[in-house]
């Protein structure tokens, strides 16, 4: 079960992405922030599924808080799914599952 706290840690994360997203969009910009992030991160889960935010925050060279939020946002839009492993969280392609 989830609790409150991290509900609403999810959901300002989430509409902070957006947020973020939208703005970018308002200006003018047409490709979304991170576009080469998302695509890197669904290529690497793709090659290697079941990995966790520590081991793709050093692969792609992100920080790993923003990297979570940015995973979790991802995981929202249906791109990703993740187990809890222990105090991990691994994250797998929406289309290749790890199992």
């Amino acid at each position: 079960m989830i609790s409150v706290e991290r509900s609403r840690d999810f959901v300002r994360c989430t509409k902070s992405f957006l947020n973020m997203k939208t703005n970018m969009l308002s200006l003018g910009r047409t490709e979304v922030p991170n576009e080469e992030l998302r695509v890197r991160i669904i290529e690497l889960l793709e090659a290697t599924p079941g990995q966790s935010v520590k081991e793709l925050a050093t692969e792609l060279e992100v920080n790993r808080i923003f990297l979570s939020g940015y995973l979790q946002a991802l995981e929202h839009e249906g791109l990703l799914f993740s187990r809890k492993l222990g105090p991990a969280r691994i994250y797998y392609n929406k289309r290749k599952r790890g199992r």
